[in-house]
C-alpha cells in the first residue's frame, strides 16, 4: 500500500502573486500548492478536505486574523501578534496548528549588509508590518507606521512631506501596492525628495523592481526587494514543519 506523501502549502487572498510553490519544490522536492481562501472562517474546512497537509504558510490578509485557530504560538508570534507559518500535528480527527513568525528572521537577516539608518518609516499596518517593527525594536531602529487612515498616532500618505522625509531617511513598504499584477500602482508618496542617504526595502519580490524600488535607485538610494527574505523565512518554515 502507498504512503501519502505529506503536502505543504500557502493560504491568503489572493494569490496570483505568489512564487512559492516553484521556491520550495525546486528546494526541497516537496508537494506544495496554493490555497486562496476568500475568508479565513475557510480554513477548518481545508483542513478536513486536505488531510495529509502538515504545514503552510499565511500571507496577507491573514497573518492576524488567523491566530484564534492557533493551539499554541511561539514567543515571536506572540510578542509580533501576527503568524505566517503553521505547523500541523494531527491528533486522531483533530488538527492541532502551532503559529510562528518567521518572517522577523528573514527580514533581519535581509538587512545584515545594509547599513542601516536610525529612523524608518514602515509604509503600511497589516501583520508584516508589526514583524517589521519587531525587527526594527531590536536593532535599536526608531520607527513610525504610515497608512491610509488615522489612528495610533500613526502618519497617513498626505503628511509624508520632503520634510518627513529627511528625517527618516529608511523607508519600508510592507502594502501589497506594487504587486503583481498590479505592477505600475506606487504608493502616492514625495519621491522627488529623495537622495542618495535614503534606503528604499520593498517586501514585495514580484516584480524583483517595484515602482517604489526604481523610484529610489534612479535617485541613487540603496534599494532591497523581498525576495531574499522570502527565501530565508521559507528555510526557517521548512526546519519548523520537519521538526
Amino acid at each position: 500500500m502507498s504512503v501519502k506523501q505529506p503536502k505543504y502549502g500557502l493560504i491568503g487572498y489572493p494569490l496570483t502573486h505568489s512564487c512559492s510553490p516553484d521556491f520550495y519544490r525546486q528546494q526541497y522536492d516537496i508537494d506544495f500548492q496554493l490555497f486562496p481562501l476568500q475568508k479565513i472562517t475557510e480554513l477548518p474546512a481545508l483542513l478536513m478536505q486536505v488531510p495529509d497537509l502538515k504545514g503552510f504558510c499565511v500571507t496577507m490578509p491573514y497573518k492576524e486574523a488567523i491566530m484564534p485557530y492557533l493551539h499554541l504560538l511561539s514567543k515571536e508570534a506572540q510578542q509580533i501578534k501576527a503568524v505566517n507559518c503553521v505547523k500541523v500535528e494531527r491528533r486522531g480527527d483533530k488538527s492541532m496548528l502551532y503559529g510562528f513568525n518567521t518572517d522577523a528572521v528573514g527580514f533581519k537577516k535581509t538587512l545584515e549588509n545594509i547599513q542601516l539608518p536610525a529612523k524608518a518609516l514602515i509604509f503600511g499596518t497589516g501583520g508584516a508590518s508589526k514583524a517589521v517593527a519587531y525587527v526594527l525594536a531590536s536593532l535599536s531602529v526608531t520607527y513610525q507606521f504610515v497608512s491610509r487612515t488615522k489612528k495610533d498616532n500613526n502618519l497617513i500618505y498626505s503628511e509624508v512631506t520632503p520634510e518627513i522625509w529627511k528625517q527618516y531617511p529608511l523607508l519600508i513598504n510592507t502594502t501589497p501596492i506594487g504587486m503583481y499584477p498590479d505592477a505600475e500602482d506606487i504608493l502616492m508618496l514625495p519621491y522627488e525628495a529623495l537622495t542618495p542617504e535614503h534606503v528604499l526595502i520593498d517586501l514585495i519580490y514580484n516584480p524583483l523592481e517595484t515602482l517604489f524600488l526604481k523610484k529610489g535607485r534612479v535617485r541613487g538610494c540603496k534599494t532591497q526587494n523581498g525576495l531574499p527574505m522570502l527565501h530565508l523565512q521559507a528555510e526557517r518554515n521548512w526546519q519548523i514543519w520537519t521538526s
